[in-house]
């Protein structure tokens, strides 16, 4: 979940680990249950290492105003509340 701007994200975009390409976001909705936030459900690689210390943020692709959706390990200021995730084999 994003509480923040998803501009630039769509469904199909790309999501990265470390830089390579693992996944693409495959559906994104608006979550009232608790304020506005965004829901983004992304499918990764099932070799891609997830735990409870991974977060997800988002950034913007060179020039062109797309994000994409970076995972990483460790502690970081944009972080999912939760991560959805539909690991492909």
């Amino acid at each position: 979940m994003f509480d923040r701007d998803v501009s630039g994200l769509a469904v199909g975009g790309p999501v990265k680990y470390m830089g390579m390409n693992i996944g693409s976001v495959v559906h994104m909705d608006l979550d009232t249950a608790e304020g506005v936030r965004v829901q983004v459900d992304i499918e990764i690689l099932a070799t891609t290492p997830v735990d409870s210390g991974t977060y997800a943020s988002l950034a913007l692709q060179g020039i062109t105003g797309v994000a994409v959706v970076n995972i990483d390990n460790g502690f970081g200021a944009a972080v999912f509340a939760h991560l959805i995730l539909r690991q492909k084999l």
